[in-house]
């Protein structure tokens, strides 16, 4: 995987990222998961994410935030946070 420079910031990310829009809405938690795995394990660091992904104002509001780093279930369940 390549890896670019995010800003001036000093972080090196993923030249390809992974949205999460539709976690919450269509893609429920077990699969999100399997995703994010094979995300990690091709080198991806870079999620896009937002507390409006998984549906506004229906239930499922921010899932795609909260499956990844809201509460880091997925992440920090596999123990393979990307740095």
């Amino acid at each position: 995987m390549d890896y670019r420079h995010l800003g001036r910031s000093g972080l090196r990310v993923s030249w390809l990222g992974l949205g999460t829009m539709n976690f919450g809405m269509t893609t429920e938690e077990p699969t999100a998961f399997k995703i994010m795995d094979r995300a990690v394990d091709m080198g991806i660091n870079f999620f896009d994410t937002a507390d409006v992904y998984g549906g506004l104002p229906i239930p499922g509001h921010g899932e795609g935030l909260r499956r990844l780093g809201g509460d880091h279930r997925s992440l920090a369940r596999s123990g393979r946070r990307p740095g």
